[in-house]
């Protein structure tokens, strides 16, 4: 009979890194250059995931963006198809449904999630909505602008 150790399992959850709006001011009413779809929020997450096995890597990240009196959100959500990524950067979108419902005016970066293929989760909360996180170095320029 031989006796061996069975894989670890991945319960390192993955850190975020940083992170950028791609327009920082977006108009209800444009479109997609050459379309007539509305256009939608972007941004852009720097991950790393150190867990280890066959689940390991980043595999999503979702941001909220929140007026300060917390009446309306906006969120975008992004993920990545390949496992085992132990860093990198993924894109994230609403896909034109958080523009199409929100209402003008600014959003404040509340909330960043990221998830790695284990199902480990990193929540961060600005210390902008009672969090313990300071965005302002990671993520500058974490004000979203809705404009009609």
């Amino acid at each position: 009979m031989t006796v061996t150790s069975a894989p670890s399992f991945d319960d390192t959850a993955p850190l975020f890194v940083s992170g950028r709006l791609l327009q920082s001011k977006v108009s209800k009413s444009a479109t997609v250059p050459g379309t007539s779809r509305p256009q939608f929020l972007r941004a852009e997450v720097f991950a790393t995931d150190s867990g280890t096995g066959l689940t390991a890597g980043i595999a999503s990240s979702t941001l909220f963006f929140c007026k300060l009196d917390q009446s309306e959100c906006v969120y975008l959500n992004g993920s990545v198809g390949q496992r085992g990524l132990s860093e990198g950067s993924l894109l994230l979108s609403d896909n034109g449904n958080s523009l199409a419902r929100a209402s003008t005016g600014d959003y404040h970066l509340q909330l960043v999630y990221v998830r790695d293929h284990a199902g480990n989760i990193t929540g961060l909360v600005s210390t902008r909505f009672f969090g313990s996180y300071d965005f302002s170095t990671s993520f500058p320029g974490s004000v979203l602008t809705i404009t009609p």
